[in-house]
């Protein structure tokens, strides 16, 4: 497979697609806004599995207003909910760029309408990440801010998140331990296949890598494991990052958030904005990018808040354990489960441990 091919996060334009009908969101409004018209509802035009997002454009007092209105899919706990939201918030009163929550008649943060879980909130016009080295340093110090204002939380919220992001269906709550043997047994299952497709050649001539590197992670693991754990938002990509005049103005989606290493989160972020600078560069090109890029995302980052030589250092084998983990969740659904929910994201995830190699050179 080719190496740092374009993706799903490779283009910055949000796309829109308006929505007809009322699908319950007149009942919804109701509960928010005492005299309102509403206008127009948009729905964001690509694939979405934990959540739906639309835009709603509203007239209040002749005034125009866009809020986002977000069904939840994925998570089901109200009080979980609740407390993610809460989280927003504090972040917002700490300063961080975030799209703050709109409470209800009632001054909730979430209800319940029908068989929705519905939370509401302010709408920011923006675009996703487009490659400029502005941009990546911006996104840099908007997660190192995140960061800092993470550490202001209290002890039992920070408890109160652990406790929760334990319960949820995330990729790391479902792949707990891992071995060789993982790699292993998918691949015997591929072989025994009368007929391989395109997808099954792809995976099988991953597998070795795979295994080369569970076993590079696990003689590092104790020192790994050693690091301080602390709140991380655990999925920053490229969709989860407003932009506007080449700065951030929003981290959004805070439903994965849960307690580990802090090099984590800034590696992942790195490596999935990074990519970015990479899409459609010769391996020439890459192998002189990659560190660079690396170098201008963690000085970024050490301009707004410390983080550890130990955590820099390991940070490769901390984004590997990542994508070790989500590529064997997709790999186990599709050849053990039959469940081919993330099936479209194998492909990058086949590629990434091999890429990261590109930013941290061995």
């Amino acid at each position: 497979m080719q190496l740092f091919q374009p993706d799903n996060f490779s283009e910055s334009k949000i796309k829109y697609k308006k929505v007809f009908g009322d699908f319950n969101f007149i009942t919804i409004l109701n509960h928010y806004f005492k005299e309102y018209t509403l206008n127009d509802i948009f729905q964001l035009d690509r694939p979405e599995v934990n959540s739906e997002n639309y835009k709603v454009v509203l007239s209040i007092k002749n005034r125009p207003v866009i809020i986002l209105i977000r069904k939840y899919k994925n998570l089901s706990d109200l009080e979980q909910i609740r407390l993610y939201l809460d989280l927003i918030e504090k972040m917002a009163k700490n300063g961080v760029l975030v799209s703050r929550v709109i409470k209800n008649e009632n001054g909730e943060l979430v209800m319940k309408v029908g068989e929705d879980i519905i939370a509401l909130f302010e709408f920011i016009e923006g675009e996703y990440f487009s490659p400029t080295e502005e941009r990546f340093a911006s996104v840099a110090k908007a997660i190192a801010k995140m960061h800092a204002s993470f550490d202001l939380l209290s002890e039992n919220f920070v408890n109160q998140v652990a406790e929760f992001s334990e319960e949820t269906k995330a990729y790391y709550n479902i792949i707990k331990e891992y071995s060789v043997r993982d790699f292993d047994v998918i691949r015997e299952i591929i072989e025994k296949k009368v007929t391989k497709d395109d997808s099954d050649r792809a995976v099988l001539e991953k597998i070795p890598l795979f295994i080369v590197t569970v076993a590079e992670i696990k003689s590092f693991e104790k020192l790994w494991l050693s690091l301080p754990r602390k709140i991380i938002h655990s999925d920053l990509h490229p969709h989860n990052v407003l932009f506007k005049n080449n700065v951030v103005v929003a981290i959004l989606d805070f439903d994965a958030v849960r307690i580990s290493q802090r090099g984590r989160d800034v590696a992942f972020a790195l490596y999935r904005f990074g990519r970015q600078f990479l899409v459609n560069k010769n391996l020439d090109q890459v192998k002189l990018l990659g560190p660079e890029m690396r170098d201008i995302f963690i000085k970024s980052y050490r301009q707004i808040q410390a983080i550890s030589d130990e955590d820099v250092v390991l940070m490769p084998l901390l984004l590997k354990d990542e994508f070790i983990n989500k590529v064997l969740l997709v790999l186990k659904g599709i050849y053990l489960e039959k469940n081919h929910v993330w099936a479209k994201d194998l492909s990058k995830f086949l590629v990434a441990v091999e890429e990261i190699d590109y930013f941290w050179p061995k």
